[in-house]
This record gives C-alpha cells, structure tokens and sequence, in this order.
C-alpha cells in the first residue's frame, strides 16, 4: 500500500482559489497606491535598501544594486574564527524590515557556537576541602571565566552594546519571553493626502485629542489618544502572506502621540507620529491600513492613504541579559 498526503476537499479547495484571488487583487491595489503616492511625494532624501540613506536620484540610478549596510549578524565570523567552531548561530530577540533603524539601546541577541574547538580562558580556585562520609577528604573548587577579546568588524553605522558569556540554555528561555512579551516604541514619518485642517477634524472625532500645552506652534500642534491601549484587528499583511498564515491578530497600541510638521501645495499633511505597541504589531499597516486588513488604521481614519516615508525602533522595553547567567565580559577590540 503506498500512503501519501491526502487530496484536499472540494469547499478548501474552492476556498484556496478565492484566498489566491484576493491575494493577486490585494497586491495589484497596492502596487497602484504606492505608485501613487510616490508621485506625490516630493521629499529629497527617502531610504533605499538595507537602510542607506540615498537621494531620489541616487535611488533611481543605483536601484537594488545598493550596497547593503552591514547589519549585526555579520559579527558571527569573528566569533567562528575565535572560537575555532563550525557554525555560529544568531538568534535575535525579534526582528524589523530591512528599511528600520534600530536606535536607542538596541536588541538583545545571542550567539550560539556549534562545536567549538577552543575552550574558554577561566581561572579555578581551590573553595574547601569538604569531609565526606566515608571520611575522605573532597575539594571543591570555584571557576571563573576571564573576559575574552573579540575583533569588532562593523562600521560605525552599526554599534554592539554590553557583549558578554552568558549561560546559554538559560538565556534562551529569557530571549524568547522577551520577545513573546516585550513592548516597542517607534518613531515614523508620516505623509497624508489631506489637507492640515480636515486631518485634525478626523483625528478629533476618533480616537484622538489634541494636547493642552503650548509647547507646539500653530504648525507643529500634537495629538494624543483620548483613552490608552487602542484595540486593533491585524489580519496577515499582504507582503508576507506568502510566508505566513492569513490569521487575524489582537494587537494594542498603548500611546500614539502624533504631531503635524509641515503642510506641502495645501494638499499634503507631513506627520511625525511616536508609537508605543505590544509586540508584533504591524507598524506600518497600522499607518496605510493595507487595504482594510488592519482596523482602525490612521489611513482609515483620515479617509485617504498615509505613506510611511520613515520608521525607527526607539526603545524596547526589556532587561536582558540578567546578571544571574552572565559568565564574564567580551571586550571588543
């Protein structure tokens, strides 16, 4: 009998043809606003692939032949020729597009290095000489690891922060619960196609408030939400449906502080908007809406399609690693 994976039914199968042409449908209207909008942008410097800032003609001429920053998980081949070992695994505590900078105190990340060939310097002293039962004298002795040197191969674009040797089964455990439960802030630039005085009436009537305060000018008035942890629904963004389940997800937006910058030919309204989000949140369907898949949306609120031109992680909120499994520091030299 030869077994083999079973055919799926008529009513998945006619499911998985309408799933298939929502999906081209989807890319097609998304592919037209973005269109769109970059013809109405008129900004000079926009960013181009694996985070390099270049001007529009820049862009235009260098296209994805752009040179790729240099990102933290290419540190890996300095610990591999250190420690003499196979493979050296990066394991990070999430994760971004590649267009977002990662600022303030960065990410927590683990190196894991398979079959090292060379062992880690410590010290051994000598505790106590314990007496056993059967009257034997036992010693028992205390090791230290001594903190190791590393060659720091990054550019200066790229910084590593509070390396050490940690107890890796240990920390794996915190990384992931970090990951699962931690809580991001970011920053974003924002350009809307509506007029400043109709945008401040819609936010008005929705979700947010303006600020008391007369630290803004006229130009430069902010907003925040009326009541924190904004609900939304997220189904799977359509630029990575092809790899993940077309699920709808809970997420919170605990604060959304939004400040208008500066109008462009009465039409376009600059945003610089500060988010504080639960973990996994879809940052940039948040803003564009992404076609009705993520509820409410700044785009939905405002009535016309917003462009995310810039995103940055400004802070996550985490404590890792925990001096309980530290072992000893990595200087990088």
């Amino acid at each position: 009998m030869v077994f083999g994976e079973t055919m799926p039914s008529r009513r998945r199968q006619k499911q998985m043809k309408k799933d298939a042409k929502i999906m081209e449908s989807c890319k097609a209207m998304q592919k037209e606003q973005k269109n769109a909008v970059g013809e109405e942008r008129s900004v000079k410097e926009i960013r181009g692939e694996g985070g390099l800032l270049l001007n529009s003609k820049e862009q235009q001429g260098r296209g994805h032949l752009a040179d790729r920053m240099l990102a933290v998980s290419d540190w890996v081949e300095p610990l591999k020729e250190y420690f003499e070992g196979n493979k050296v695994v990066f394991i990070s505590g999430g994760r971004e597009d590649y267009d977002v900078r990662m600022l303030g105190n960065g990410r927590p990340f683990i190196c894991r290095i398979e079959n090292p060939c060379r062992n880690l310097p410590r010290k051994v002293g000598l505790l106590c000489n314990v007496i056993s039962e059967s009257g034997a004298s036992v010693e028992e002795y205390t090791v230290e690891y001594k903190p190791i040197d590393i060659k720091y191969n990054m550019s200066k674009d790229v910084e590593i922060l509070d390396t050490l040797l940690v107890d890796g089964a240990v920390a794996m455990k915190d990384l992931k619960k970090i990951e699962e439960e931690h809580s991001k802030v970011y920053s974003v630039k924002v350009l809307c196609s509506v007029p400043k005085k109709i945008l401040i009436n819609r936010l008005l009537s929705t979700y947010w408030k303006e600020e008391t305060d007369n630290t803004h000018s006229d130009m430069n008035r902010a907003f925040s939400l009326m009541e924190p942890d904004l609900k939304l629904n997220q189904r799977t963004p359509i630029r990575v449906l092809h790899r993940r389940a077309n699920l709808v997800r809970n997420k919170t937006i605990h604060s959304c502080r939004i400040v208008i910058e500066k109008t462009q030919k009465d039409q376009n309204t600059m945003l610089q908007i500060e988010i504080k989000s639960s973990s996994g949140t879809y940052i940039k369907e948040f803003v564009n809406g992404d076609m009705g898949r993520t509820s409410p949306s700044l785009s939905e609120v405002v009535g016309e399609y917003c462009a995310v031109l810039e995103l940055d992680v400004l802070s996550t909120e985490d404590t890792f690693p925990n001096k309980k499994y530290v072992l000893a520091p990595v200087n990088l030299v």
